[in-house]
């Protein structure tokens, strides 16, 4: 029988060499292959692959990884003492299997070197403490329970909840961002692969991200590596290239299904749901691959998805790895069946680290959102049986449905946290809901957003026609999207404070020009309608956008120093005092 060239080579560079004795599916018992150690990779004679999963004294167990026939009697060899990956920058933007052979029919790859596929997790003094956010791009994700770089955020739910539609907004908000993305498909339907390749294409997000693929008519020893293999994908651009990655795990749940399955047929005694003892440990070492290090200061994020049958999430694995992670998203299907999405269970998630990501301005955001949210869920249930609702818990049910209005997100419709904030800060700094009216410019997906919060307000309180006044001609391009009309005087000093904003995309050229514009327009037509101690509401609105941490460069409107000009130009500061100015602003 013909061999292949490469089992020659290794057999005549000495290496130990084995016979088949046994075949089980795809456990094959070998005699020889000593000394060799597990997770050997093994070379057989016909080119079939595999590894060494069990040492014994007189024979080992490999695990055949490869689709083609054996038969007892013929021979291997040790390849390499370790199960090794090719790694490297040529990876991302291209779709492979478990081998890194690229299947999406762009051509071979290059790789830059080959990584250890079950590479030791970095030890707890070369850690360090987490202080940057991931930017999801998803308003309930970055406000109520944000992700830090280095996180281990666990994604639970049951079937056809939107697990991985989250999963691939989280991974298309990346392209604006300077993590790279690897998302692992394990054991997914073709249909289901070609669809989320399909969705970060038309996204723009697939540049910035590795796909790794395990289809449901593979071997089960592949779909057990396919996770270790991303992981080390991950590693070499955290490690080595001292680059932020974000590890999505499409779902763990079939990965412990795949591993239950070689481990009965191995003979391992069955636990809990006929899991193998060892099934904590499986997912705990491949989950502690993440974090940040303190040599480099880089990170590798981590999102695994668990199934949560019918929505339990006490079941044996969610159990299992909510008590690995640093926190969860749960998905729950009655929030989904009422048009959320995302369908997050404000409830029920949580996160434990994301927190030290934010500044003080969105800790008070977030700390606002929470209590706002659970004055709904409470008014909520009194409306639900009819009760007569106190003012108070009118305006909590108010606010918490024109919330889930905005924050209901679809497949690529993404915000900053900027966005996220002006958004959002109309509804949450100021009571009760229709004290509020906001103005902003900076896409189509928040023009749309403004309309909900418009016609909330308008739905709240009639507007009449006298009670509309004129802002003046209208600025060309600058105000094609402005509504038109402003409350008289009276109406507004009758309702309280108005919160008008402009911000406009960081790719408009002409921006400086054009942000100044809306401003001298804007506020000098309403606020100049106040006195000095209503006027200082607004100076703290140039702050958000101007003095946010986050990703400032995506925005070169105008310079504090030449908004906080604007504002003396046009006399709105009264006697506001800045408390967050800096050392070298000038008013």
């Amino acid at each position: 029988m013909a061999t292949s060239k490469l089992f020659d080579q290794l057999v005549q560079a000495g290496n130990p060499v084995g016979e088949i004795i046994g075949i089980d599916s795809f456990m094959v018992a070998v005699k020889g292959l000593q000394p060799t150690n597990v997770h050997a990779t093994v070379r057989f004679d016909d080119d079939t692959r595999g590894y060494v999963h069990e040492v014994f004294e007189d024979h080992v167990i490999v695990m055949k990884m490869d689709p083609s026939p054996l038969h007892i009697g013929a021979v291997c060899v040790i390849e390499k003492r370790d199960i090794m990956t090719p790694v490297g920058k040529n990876f991302v933007g291209r779709v492979i299997n478990v081998f890194g052979e690229p299947i999406d029919g762009k051509g071979p790859i290059t790789a830059d070197q080959e990584w250890d596929v079950f590479h030791k997790a970095p030890a707890l003094y070369e850690r360090e403490l987490l202080n940057t956010p991931v930017e999801t791009g998803v308003t309930i994700l970055d406000l109520e329970y944000s992700l830090a770089r280095g996180q281990r955020m666990a994604m639970l739910g049951d079937s056809k909840v939107g697990k991985t539609a989250l999963a691939a907004q989280v991974a298309i908000n990346q392209k604006n961002t300077d993590i790279t993305v690897v998302y692992v498909l394990i054991a997914k339907r073709q249909r289901d692969v070609a669809e989320l390749v399909n969705t970060l294409e038309k996204n723009d997000a697939l540049k910035k991200a590795i796909v790794i693929v395990t289809n449901s008519f593979e071997s089960l020893i592949l779909t057990y590596l396919v996770p270790y293999v991303g992981a080390a994908h991950g590693e070499y651009f955290w490690q080595k290239c001292n680059m932020d990655t974000l590890m999505i795990y499409d779902d763990l749940t079939a990965h412990a299904q795949a591993y239950r399955e070689i481990s009965l047929i191995a003979g391992v005694s069955p636990g809990r749901d006929s899991y193998p003892g060892d099934m904590f440990y499986t997912h705990s070492s491949l989950l502690e691959r993440g974090g940040k290090t303190e040599v480099n200061h880089a990170s590798q994020t981590l999102i695994p998805i668990i199934y949560a049958p019918g929505g339990d999430i006490t079941a044996y694995l969610p159990t299992n790895v909510m008590s690995i992670t640093d926190g969860q998203w749960i998905l729950d299907g009655q929030i989904f069946k009422d048009t959320m999405r995302p369908a997050v269970s404000t409830a029920l998630s949580v996160t434990r680290v994301g927190g030290v990501g934010q500044n003080k301005r969105q800790k008070g955001l977030a700390d606002k959102l929470n209590l706002t949210l659970a004055g709904y869920r409470t008014a909520e249930e009194y409306a639900h049986f009819g009760t007569e609702l106190s003012a108070q818990a009118q305006s909590d049910y108010d606010k918490g449905k024109v919330l889930f209005k905005l924050m209901n997100q679809a497949i690529g419709e993404i915000y900053s946290f900027a966005e996220q904030q002006f958004l959002h800060l109309p509804l949450l700094l100021v009571e009760p809901l229709y004290h509020v009216f906001a103005v902003w410019i900076v896409g189509k997906h928040v023009f749309e957003k403004l309309r909900v919060l418009s016609n909330a307000f308008h739905g709240v309180i009639e507007i009449s026609e006298r009670d509309r006044i004129d802002l003046g001609p209208r600025e060309p391009c600058a105000m094609d999207d402005l509504p038109h009309v402003m409350r008289k005087k009276e109406c507004l000093g009758k309702l309280g404070i108005v919160f008008l904003c402009a911000f406009f995309h960081h790719d408009e050229s002409d921006a400086p020009k054009r942000f100044s514009q809306i401003l001298v327009l804007l506020f000098g037509q309403c606020v100049l309608r106040y006195d000095d101690a209503q006027t200082r509401h607004f100076a703290p609105l140039l702050h958000v956008g101007l003095r946010t941490e986050h990703r400032v460069r995506r925005y070169p409107a105008v310079s504090r120093s030449e908004a906080l000009q604007y504002f003396d130009r046009m006399q709105l500061y009264g006697r506001y005092v800045d408390e967050n100015a800096r050392p070298g602003d000038k008013r």
